[in-house]
């Protein structure tokens, strides 16, 4: 019955969406902003609430609301210099909603508590009136760490979230995947991954789901609409500047009480001087489409693999195999049983692009649908490691970070959307 009703309500919000057509959004953010790795995620409940969350100036987290289809834009910092009562540095935001409408923002910190040892802490906050206010952290993991020199988070980094909103008996199951970084000689990095039925109030031991001999990095989750749940992470034998990695699948069957042992997706050759983030997502019909940059330095290239519902993943193809200049920041969104759409920047010593790109087969082929945005010289600011891609009631949303004027000019966010045909 609750599938239902929430279907009901998300048929009700998406005819109030506004059909305009393609349109930009400039979030500028506090004064003296500079903004990068903005997410965004639109209400299923009401399209018309789309949130942005975005790291600021000095390891600060802001957060953005929009209620009018992302015609315009509302919020400011929301994490700045303390958390839990302690000096902190913030990164790394992600905002995921349920379907019933509540919305959850994830962040990492690094808690400076008086007189103690730094603490690295995954955590979450709720807010239930569609973005405009957030409760007091939840933390997911915590663990303290002796201080480290240069700007360390500890042994916590990376983090990513996912909802269950399949309808089912897990719908509102929280999952939360991170890097457990290794800081001692002989370690390596590893993945670990929790659960909350709570709505983050509590969250179940964290399980490694990567092998403790393999390097791993930047998990992404995602849960089918039949409630498993899928994890995604690029994996090197010693650490990330390793030539070659390989793209590794795990997945839950069981409301994530266990994950499955790590499964190949693909190898790529590794060498853009960017953090390895494979982008997945899921479409209606259970599609899964796992996306990442490859090659070289100066010139690299967006892949994509695609499976059905992740037993056997397909040989990996080349999205954009024309496109010039090393290829980064890409992400994925999935829309009815077999569309995807994805989004990666392209830059060359001349240019950086934006570009926005769709598949009508489950991840066969893609063809070019915009440039989303082009500046004439090369990037020379953070802009992060990744951007923000979702698709609700019948539009398409994406988050992207760009210099204002000029390549040396601080970075605002640009929230581009259009009707998603």
């Amino acid at each position: 019955m609750r599938s239902l009703v929430v279907l009901a309500a998300a048929l009700v919000a998406a005819a109030l969406v506004s059909p305009v057509a393609a349109r930009t959004a400039r979030i500028d953010g506090p004064r003296n902003s500079d903004l990068s790795e903005p997410h965004v995620a639109v209400d299923p409940t009401d399209p018309r609430r789309v949130l942005v969350v975005a790291k600021d100036t000095g390891f600060s987290l802001d957060a953005f609301r929009s209620a009018d289809g992302g015609a315009t834009f509302t919020g400011g910092r929301l994490i700045a210099g303390s958390y839990l009562g302690a000096q902190a540095l913030a990164t790394d935001p992600v905002v995921v909603i349920n379907s019933g409408g509540t919305a959850f923002f994830g962040q990492l910190v690094m808690r400076e508590p008086p007189g103690q040892d730094s603490e690295s802490i995954v955590g979450l906050m709720r807010s239930d009136d569609g973005g405009a206010t957030y409760g007091e952290p939840m933390p997911v993991a915590r663990a303290p760490f002796p201080e480290l020199p240069g700007d360390s988070f500890g042994p916590y980094d990376k983090e990513w979230f996912a909802v269950d909103r399949s309808g089912g008996a897990r719908d509102g199951t929280l999952y939360a995947a991170w890097v457990r970084v290794r800081l001692r000689r002989g370690e390596t990095n590893t993945i670990l991954i929790s659960r909350s039925s709570d709505d983050g109030v509590t969250w179940s031991t964290p399980l490694r789901i990567s092998s403790p001999r393999r390097y791993a990095l930047g998990p992404q989750v995602v849960v089918e609409r039949d409630g498993d749940a899928h994890v995604v992470w690029a994996s090197f034998r010693r650490s990330e500047t390793d030539r070659r990695g390989v793209v590794l699948h795990s997945v839950s069957r069981d409301g994530g009480a266990s994950f499955s042992a790590p499964r190949r997706v693909a190898r790529f050759r590794n060498g853009f001087a960017a953090y390895k983030l494979v982008a997945l997502t899921v479409s209606e019909g259970g599609r899964l489409l796992a996306c990442w940059s490859e090659g070289g330095n100066r010139s690299s290239r967006t892949t994509c693999s695609r499976s059905a519902g992740g037993a056997r993943w397909s040989r990996p193809v080349s999205v954009a195999p024309r496109v010039r200049g090393a290829h980064d920041l890409v992400a994925v969104t999935g829309q009815g049983r077999n569309r995807f759409w994805l989004t990666f920047y392209a830059r060359t010593r001349r240019a950086t692009s934006v570009l926005l790109y769709r598949s009508d087969d489950g991840g066969r082929r893609f063809r070019r649908v915009r440039v989303l945005a082009r500046r004439p010289y090369r990037l020379s600011a953070f802009v992060g490691d990744y951007t923000g891609l979702d698709v609700e009631g019948g539009r398409l949303f994406a988050a992207y970070v760009l210099p204002r004027a000029g390549p040396s000019s601080r970075n605002s966010i640009y929230v581009w959307s259009r009707p998603a045909r």
